[in-house]
């Protein structure tokens, strides 16, 4: 209700101040749609298929959504949701056990710039390193969110695995990319 006021008391007074009528650009809506309306329907329809496959996972039918993100991705290879199709593929692909098709989608999510799937891929890729012993490519990862998403909601999350994950590193006999081999000699000090 609170919301409905705000956005009538907003066209009131837009309509007061400069004479703009909603009618307006409802009209030019109407123009643009008419001057471009494939467009406008392939905007809608990579959206309404993206819906459908969540609604897929969310009845438990994987293979159902994988068939429908997989016509997206081929369908709307650019489209708004092609990343975020990518993304969940890449999900029903872990869950599934195809650990290298569920690197790959994520790679590719993490390389888009603009996708809104970015960190999460990254967080998912990190999980996939782990599960590997990749710490250092998983380390790698999480310091990537720090430095480059620090105002991402997982913040403190990324932080915290990046320690867990450097610790490992630290105490273990799995290389690192920083990771070198000291042989001690006689004499040898920690002064």
């Amino acid at each position: 209700m609170l919301r409905m006021f705000i956005t009538s008391a907003f066209l009131l007074s837009l309509f007061l101040l400069t004479g703009f009528s909603p009618r307006d650009l409802s009209a030019e809506h109407s123009a643009n749609a008419q001057n471009f309306p494939e467009t406008s329907r392939k905007l809608e329809q990579d959206g309404i298929m993206y819906n459908k496959g969540l609604y897929a996972i969310e009845e438990g039918k994987t293979d159902k959504a994988m068939t429908i993100f997989q016509a997206l991705i081929a369908e709307f290879p650019q489209g708004r949701y092609t990343s975020n199709a990518k993304y969940e593929r890449a999900r029903i692909y872990r869950k599934n056990g195809n650990i290298s098709k569920a690197a790959q989608d994520l790679k590719e999510v993490i390389d888009l710039p603009l996708s809104r799937k970015t960190v999460p891929a990254m967080f998912e890729l990190a999980k996939i390193y782990e599960s590997q012993k990749k710490y250092s490519d998983a380390l790698g990862l999480y310091k990537r969110i720090i430095e480059d998403h620090p105002n991402s909601e997982n913040i403190t999350v990324a932080i915290h695995k990046r320690n867990e994950v450097n610790t490992i590193l630290l105490f273990s006999k799995y290389p690192a990319s920083f990771s070198f081999e000291y042989t001690v000699n006689p004499g040898d000090s920690l002064y």
